[in-house]
């Protein structure tokens, strides 16, 4: 995959570069809150529905494993010889005095990559009836607390891919 493509792929964090990818979080909030989904006017079928499609994108996502994961990887005490050359030779050093960790940039690549895969695979073409508009008003309650571009309002989860 093209460098540039990746990167503008992997942004999916607060202030991403397509705002859509805002759908991980919001999926992650109303599903599991709770609170549950705001009232945008959906029937108990449609509520199903939103929760069906979040529930695959969180067992997709599996953000707790992959986090212990990543946790692991950063441990100072797990690093093998050849781990701390690459993350000497590339300054990649857990927790540097800034407090950076140099593996966070995957949580947010997985997240990402996941959101695209749970769409691609949910198929939604087998699915004509879901409700795709309600589903949005919902997440552009959401959307609007949070950092969007101005003017830019959330689109459906097709617009994601």
């Amino acid at each position: 995959m093209h460098v540039l493509q990746w990167t503008h792929n992997a942004y999916t964090s607060y202030h991403p570069a397509n705002p859509n990818m805002k759908w991980a979080s919001i999926l992650l909030k109303y599903s599991r809150g709770r609170d549950g989904w705001p009232d945008v006017g959906q029937s108990l079928e449609e509520q199903a529905q939103f929760n069906e499609f979040a529930e695959f994108f969180l067992q997709i996502w599996d953000r707790d494993n992959f986090n212990r994961r990543i946790d692991e990887l950063e441990s100072p005490d797990k690093l093998s010889d050849w781990d701390r050359d690459i993350f000497m030779r590339y300054n990649m050093v857990p927790l540097d005095e800034d407090g950076q960790a140099p593996l966070a940039i995957f949580r947010s690549v997985w997240k990402g990559e996941a959101l695209r895969r749970a769409i691609r695979e949910f198929r939604f073409d087998k699915r004509p009836g879901f409700p795709h508009a309600r589903l949005r008003a919902a997440g552009q309650l959401e959307a609007e607390k949070g950092w969007m571009p101005p003017d830019t309002p959330l689109g459906t989860l097709m617009d994601v891919i």
